[in-house]
């Protein structure tokens, strides 16, 4: 059965790429570079909540359908239209290993380092 997308791709996302550099201290540090941006669809559930030392925390999920880029990697961050910034929190799945479409699930980095 052929893959189609569930929605249409009207989410757009820059590709924030991961780059490193040992420190004077011999860490090291990771960073990261804007590359291309991409049409996605992007599919969220309201967030889910849990309880972390005390506290009622929403963590803000999405599923994440686009076109093939093998840039895309589980370390990398994508930056949305508003300026936040998302991790992609499961390795980006080659739908059907045909080179043609990419699903991954992504959360909202808010309130923490980013």
């Amino acid at each position: 059965m052929a893959y189609s997308f569930p929605q249409r791709l009207n989410t757009l996302f820059w590709l924030m790429l991961p780059t490193t550099k040992r420190t004077e201290y011999g860490t090291l540090e990771i960073g990261y570079t804007k590359g291309n941006g991409f049409w996605a669809c992007k599919r969220t559930f309201g967030g889910t909540e849990e309880v972390v030392n005390g506290v009622t925390v929403i963590k803000n999920t999405a599923v994440v359908d686009c076109y093939f880029n093998d840039k895309i990697t589980a370390n990398c961050r994508l930056k949305d239209k508003e300026g936040r910034l998302w991790r992609i929190i499961t390795s980006p799945e080659n739908i059907n290993g045909e080179n043609k479409y990419l699903q991954f699930k992504i959360e909202i980095i808010e309130g923490v380092n980013k």
